[in-house]
């Protein structure tokens, strides 16, 4: 399991992607406003597919709701 931590709609995704079998997509944005977060669900999850076809990685596990994370743990 390797973690990567950055911002998606501006990281560099294909060499994050090189040789890796499946993404597990939990990127969200807790706080701001709703363009921003619009941003990042819809624009940066399309920049992670697009990147995972040139890469060929073909396996993707995304939270489909910002409820599944430990709302106890965020500051």
């Amino acid at each position: 399991l390797e973690v990567c931590l950055g911002d998606i709609r501006t990281i560099d995704l294909e060499p994050v992607l090189r040789g890796v079998d499946a993404v597990v997509h939990l990127a969200a944005l807790l706080r701001g406003s709703l363009r921003d977060m619009a941003e990042l669900t819809e624009g940066g999850t399309a920049r992670l597919l697009a990147a995972m076809q040139v890469t060929r990685c073909d396996r993707i596990v995304l939270a489909s709701t910002l409820s599944v994370y430990d709302w106890e743990r965020v500051g």
